[in-house]
């Protein structure tokens, strides 16, 4: 798994958090729709726990704009999960807009990030 600091949602050094920073998938805001992510096709959104958790559901937003409002692109059920287990491990849907952020059920501390090679181990690339 390849770890970007672009495409990292949450640190557990964020602390306890409900809503994480946005991320773009392209350089800028778009000025029109987009109708689905074709160039980024592969990216996988993992969300694994820093601290136990119980009952914690993850939601993938996602927005053309930076400061448009943000609509549900995913909604995965709630787990109970220990430190260090994965939350989620699943593909970015093709139909991503240009903005993506995860919003947690509750403030909880994890690890939140998009990669590819999700089965390939851990390679961080600054």
């Amino acid at each position: 798994m390849i770890l970007d600091k672009h495409l990292t949602f949450l640190t557990p050094t964020d602390g306890a958090k409900t809503t994480s920073r946005a991320i773009c998938l392209t350089q800028d805001d778009l000025s029109v729709p987009n109708n689905g992510m074709a160039p980024y096709d592969g990216l996988y959104l993992c969300v694994i726990a820093a601290q136990n958790v119980s009952n914690l559901s993850v939601t993938l937003e996602h927005c053309d704009i930076d400061t448009g409002t943000f609509s549900t692109l995913v909604s995965y059920p709630a787990v109970t999960v220990k430190a260090g287990e994965v939350v989620i491990k699943a593909p970015v849907p093709f139909k991503a807009k240009n903005w993506l952020r995860v919003k947690l059920s509750s403030s909880s501390t994890v690890y939140a990030f998009l990669t590819t090679g999700v089965d390939k181990g851990v390679v961080i690339d600054d």
